[in-house]
C-alpha cells in the first residue's frame, strides 16, 4: 500500500511540475484582454478575446487549432502587441469554448468556418470604424491553418497578410490523405474527401 501511495505522490508532483512548466511557457498576458460575444452569421455567435488598442491602425485575426480555444494565443499576445500598432482578435471557432455549437456535422464544413471569419472581420471593421475595404492580418495554427488558407484564398479583399503555423495548404493535406492505405480495421476509418 505504501509504495502505491508513494508512486501516486510522485505522479502528482510530476503533474504539478509539468503544469508549472506550461504556465511558465505560456504566461498570462500583461495586456488587458476583453472577452466578448460576436454574432458573425444568423444564429452563430463566437466568443472572441480582443487585445490591443481600439485605435490601432492594424488588426490581426488569430485562428486556433484543435482542440484549443482563444486562450491558446496567450503566449504571443504581449510580444505581438509590443511590435507595433496592432489589435488582436482571437475567436473561439465554432464548436469551441463559449462559441455556438450548431447540431450536425455539416454545420462544421470549412465553408461555414470561413464565413464565420468573414463575419468577424466585417464586425471588427464596423467596430473599429475601418474604411470599407480595409484588410486584416490572418494567422492560423493547426486546424486554424486550413481555415486561414481558405479565408485568404477566397477573400483576398479582406486579407492583408497570411501566416500559417504548423499546417499544410489544404490541397496538400487532401492529396496526402487520399494517398493513405486503406484502413486496416473499421477503427481506422479514412476521411471521406
Amino acid at each position: 500500500m505504501a509504495p502505491l501511495r508513494a508512486a501516486r505522490a510522485v505522479g502528482l508532483l510530476a503533474a504539478a511540475a509539468l503544469a508549472a512548466d506550461s504556465a511558465r511557457a505560456l504566461p498570462t498576458p500583461a495586456a488587458p484582454i476583453d472577452y466578448r460575444m460576436v454574432q458573425v452569421q444568423d444564429g452563430i455567435t463566437l466568443g472572441v478575446a480582443v487585445a490591443g488598442p481600439a485605435t490601432a491602425t492594424e488588426a490581426m485575426v488569430l485562428l486556433h487549432g484543435y482542440p484549443e480555444c482563444s486562450w491558446f494565443w496567450r503566449g504571443v499576445v504581449d510580444p505581438l502587441l509590443s511590435k507595433g500598432d496592432l489589435q488582436l482578435w482571437m475567436p473561439d471557432q465554432r464548436g469551441f469554448n463559449h462559441s455556438s455549437k450548431p447540431a450536425g456535422i455539416g454545420s462544421y464544413n470549412v465553408t461555414h468556418l470561413v464565413d464565420d471569419v468573414v463575419g468577424l472581420v466585417a464586425h471588427l471593421q464596423r467596430e473599429r470604424g475601418d474604411a470599407a475595404g480595409s484588410k486584416v492580418h490572418v494567422l492560423g495554427h493547426d486546424w486554424g491553418g486550413p481555415v486561414a488558407w481558405l479565408v485568404a484564398g477566397w477573400h483576398p479583399e479582406i486579407t492583408k497578410t497570411l501566416t500559417i503555423l504548423n499546417g499544410p495548404h489544404p490541397s496538400v493535406f487532401i492529396d496526402e490523405v487520399r494517398r493513405l492505405p486503406p484502413p486496416a480495421s473499421p477503427c481506422r476509418a479514412r476521411l471521406p474527401l
